[in-house]
């Protein structure tokens, strides 16, 4: 490399590696946007997902990103809502396969 195409080449890379320290932190699991069961409240369908069986009549696979962590389960989605509680926002069902609910702003 010619010494004059090492000097801006140094300051771009140490630009970019100044910018990836002091890239921000995650946020942490229980951020107010994650679900959580409400006080008495328990999900006890079976697990579920793509390779797994179908879920009973009347229910449907659904992902919940959970206070707890990420599960898919057999749940009635006109109700399961009732059952979780965001820390901002509301529960919301969003419809793909598996369906999903999350906490919506």
């Amino acid at each position: 490399m010619k010494r004059s195409t090492r000097l801006p080449f140094l300051v771009v890379l140490l630009s970019v590696l100044g910018g990836c320290a002091s890239a921000p932190e995650p946020q942490p699991a229980t951020d107010g946007g994650k679900l959580a069961l409400r006080d008495g409240a328990v999900l006890d369908g079976q697990d579920c997902g793509v390779e797994s069986p179908t879920c009973p009549e009347g229910l449907t696979c659904a992902s919940l990103d959970l206070d707890t962590g990420r599960k898919a389960l057999c749940v009635d989605t006109r109700a399961v809502c009732d059952r979780l509680q965001c820390g901002r926002g509301e529960c919301v069902v969003l419809e793909s396969y598996p369906v999903q609910i999350r906490c919506a702003p």
